[in-house]
């Protein structure tokens, strides 16, 4: 018992759980009828019972109601003894009856969590399913890209290499005529009749085998390379705007950037004819590669998002600036004669 004393003493004066008024902290209400057992074996039967029934109201009933029925069994009150007995047993089976409850929330719970890690571990698995299909997916897109990527250099590699052949002949047939008309000109001087007819009939078959030549060079260089970049992706990007209404028919600058960029691929000779020292303004190279692509007056304002009359300035300033021309009447014209000669 003195025992006992000495840790209630500490407890209540060094733990700090106690307010002024010697309540204890929210939660700790049970030890009411710790010290109420206590009280009680030391024979102070007010004390305890004051406590067991301050453990009572903070929800302590099975032992607050044993320590009643304690204190009134030593008193020999029997109408108090059976009071407290019934209230005890009461007390008893809500306890028991609780404990049930919570039992019952333990094992819902405990299938609960089991239910929720096998749909976590079935999500887990679909998921990483999902992916492994994915990038098997994204592994055939990009041995996709890379085929056609492959089969495009080589197509473009052999159609340079047959135009480069075209051109080497053409430069040893005008080479062979030169030599011809040299020939004819010396015979004519020395008046060979007969040798001279010989070599005018030469000249008509290299003129000819010329026209041949220069027509496959233009289809596979020059003017092809005009209707290869009227048929790229960038400029039907630039046909679809046009037939489009609002806001979003007026390219974007990195739109412009493209379309620049493919013309310079596909047309380097008037491209950079164009550039030349600088001399067209933004508007007036965007005019030019629209004309150039066939497009009209009409989607030019459009595309250019200006008036009809900035569209026919800007026309008339790179006429002058390019072909010394007064008027932008004729500015189609010369960039079409401009990029024919420059098959």
């Amino acid at each position: 018992m003195a025992k006992a004393k000495q840790l209630i003493d500490i407890y209540e004066h060094d733990s700090g759980l106690f307010d002024a008024r010697g309540d204890i902290a929210p939660g700790r209400e049970h030890y009411y009828y710790t010290k109420g057992a206590y009280e009680l074996a030391a024979n102070n039967t007010a004390e305890a019972e004051a406590l067991f029934r301050k453990a009572i109201r903070y929800g302590y009933a099975s032992d607050g109601y044993s320590g009643l029925l304690e204190i009134y069994r030593r008193k020999g009150n029997i109408d108090s003894v059976a009071h407290f007995s019934y209230q005890y047993e009461a007390a008893q089976d809500s306890l028991h009856h609780a404990m049930q409850i919570d039992a019952i929330h333990r094992y819902a719970a405990l299938y609960n969590y089991s239910h929720s890690e096998k749909v976590a571990q079935d999500a887990i698995e679909q998921a990483l399913r999902a992916r492994s299909l994915a990038v098997m997916l994204l592994a055939c897109l990009l041995c996709g890209i890379l085929l056609s990527f492959y089969v495009f250099y080589q197509g473009k590699k052999k159609k340079r290499a047959a135009f480069q052949k075209l051109q080497d002949e053409l430069s040893v047939v005008k080479m062979e005529k030169m030599n011809a008309v040299e020939e004819l000109s010396s015979l004519k001087s020395k008046d060979y009749k007969g040798l001279a007819q010989k070599k005018e009939e030469k000249i008509r078959e290299l003129n000819l085998h010329i026209e041949k030549l220069s027509h496959g060079i233009s289809r596979q260089g020059g003017h092809g390379a005009a209707d290869q970049l009227k048929r790229s992706k960038i400029v039907s990007v630039f046909h679809k705007k046009d037939a489009s209404q609002g806001a979003i028919a007026t390219p974007t600058v990195a739109e412009w950037d493209l379309l620049e960029t493919q013309a310079r691929q596909e047309i380097p000779g008037i491209f950079n004819f164009l550039c030349k020292d600088g001399l067209l303004s933004p508007l007036e190279l965007h005019v030019c590669l629209l004309i150039l692509m066939d497009f009209p007056d009409s989607s030019i304002v459009s595309l250019t998002n200006s008036s009809a009359q900035t569209v026919s300035k800007a026309k008339a300033r790179a006429n002058d600036k390019l072909f010394k021309e007064k008027g932008a009447r004729t500015l189609r014209i010369n960039l079409k004669q401009k990029l024919h000669s420059r098959r």
